[in-house]
C-alpha cells in the first residue's frame, strides 16, 4: 500500500477546501489506497524550488496552483499544453510517464458549470477581472462561441494590459463605465473571476450598485469563482437585486474533477464517471464543510 499525495501551492491557501474535495473524490472512486492533498503556503522567491522538489517526488501525483501564481508558474515548467499557451495561465501540473506538463483546468470548471446549469446557450456575458482565472473564463466562453465583455479596474494594471494583448478582439470597459446602465441591462451572465469577497481578502466592491438601480437583474445569472465564504459580497448584492446565483463551489468541483482525472489513469479512462447526482452530493458535502469552519 503506497502513500501518494497531491498539493495546492499559493498565497494564501488557508481558505481552500481543495483537500476535502480531492480526498472525497479519491475516497468515492477508490483510485489510491492511501492519499492526501496538501495545502502549501509558498512565497514567490521559493516557488520555483518548491515546485521542482514536489513534482520530482515519486509520491506526488500532481500539483494545483492558485493565486497569485497562475502566470508566474509558467516559466518554471518546460512543457505547456495548448490550453496553457492560449490562456496564458497554469493552475494544474500533472505527470505522464517522465513528462511533466502544465495545463489549465479552471476553464473546464467554468465551461462545465455553464453546461450543468443549462445556460451555455446564453451569449451576452461579461467577466469581472483580468487575472489568470479571467483568461480561463475567456477560453471557456470562446469554446461556446461567446465573445465576452471584460470589466477592469483603473488605473490599468499589467494584468489588464497583458490580457488585452492576448485577446485584442474582445470589448474592454472600466467599472466606471457601468454607470451607463444599458451596458449591464444587455448582459445575461456575469462571471466574477476576481478574489473580491474571498475570506481574509479585503478589497472594496468593484461595482457601485447605487448607480445601477434601474437594471433588470431578474433575467441575469451571477456566477462566482470565490467559494469561501460561499455567499460573497457580490453574491449577496446580485442576489438581493434578483439575479440567479451560481456559487463558486460549482467551478471548484468541475475543475477539480478535471484536475484529478489528469492525475489518475483510472478516471482518465472514463471522463463521465460522475453523474449529475454525484456532483450534487459533492456540492452538499463541501458546502457543509465550509459552514463548519
Amino acid at each position: 500500500m503506497k502513500f501518494m499525495y497531491s498539493a495546492l501551492l499559493g498565497n494564501p491557501v488557508e481558505h481552500s477546501i481543495s483537500d476535502e474535495l480531492f480526498e472525497y473524490l479519491n475516497h468515492n472512486i477508490g483510485v489510491l489506497d492511501e492519499y492526501k492533498h496538501k495545502k502549501i503556503l509558498v512565497d514567490s522567491v521559493c516557488l520555483e524550488d518548491k515546485i521542482k522538489h514536489l513534482i520530482n517526488d515519486p509520491e506526488c501525483i500532481g500539483l494545483n496552483i492558485t493565486l497569485p501564481y497562475k502566470r508566474e508558474v509558467m516559466k518554471y515548467i518546460d512543457n505547456l499544453d495548448k490550453v496553457a499557451e492560449i490562456t496564458g495561465s497554469v493552475n494544474n501540473i500533472y505527470k505522464s510517464g517522465n513528462i511533466i506538463t502544465g495545463t489549465n483546468t479552471d476553464w473546464k470548471g467554468i465551461y462545465d458549470t455553464l453546461v450543468f446549469f443549462n445556460i451555455s446557450h446564453l451569449t451576452k456575458c461579461c467577466i469581472l477581472g483580468t487575472g489568470g482565472t479571467a483568461r480561463a473564463a475567456i477560453f471557456a466562453l470562446q469554446k461556446l462561441q461567446i465573445s465576452p465583455t471584460v470589466l477592469y479596474r483603473e488605473p490599468i494594471s499589467e494584468n489588464t494590459r497583458s490580457l488585452i494583448e492576448s485577446f485584442p478582439d474582445l470589448k474592454y470597459i472600466t467599472y466606471k463605465e457601468l454607470a451607463n446602465q444599458q451596458i449591464l441591462n444587455d448582459i445575461e451572465i456575469i462571471i466574477n473571476t476576481t478574489p473580491v469577497g474571498m475570506i481574509n481578502y479585503e478589497e472594496s466592491l468593484p461595482i457601485n450598485f447605487d448607480q445601477l438601480d434601474n437594471v433588470n437583474y431578474k433575467d441575469k445569472y451571477f456566477m462566482d469563482v470565490v467559494f469561501n465564504p460561499l455567499h460573497t459580497k457580490l453574491h449577496e448584492c446580485f442576489g438581493k437585486k434578483g439575479a440567479k446565483i451560481i456559487d463558486g463551489l460549482w467551478v471548484l468541483i468541475f475543475q477539480g474533477i478535471e484536475a484529478f482525472s489528469l492525475w489518475s489513469d483510472k478516471i482518465n479512462a472514463d471522463k463521465s464517471f460522475f453523474s449529475k447526482d454525484d456532483v450534487l452530493l459533492i456540492h452538499k458535502f463541501l458546502e457543509g464543510n465550509i459552514k463548519e469552519k
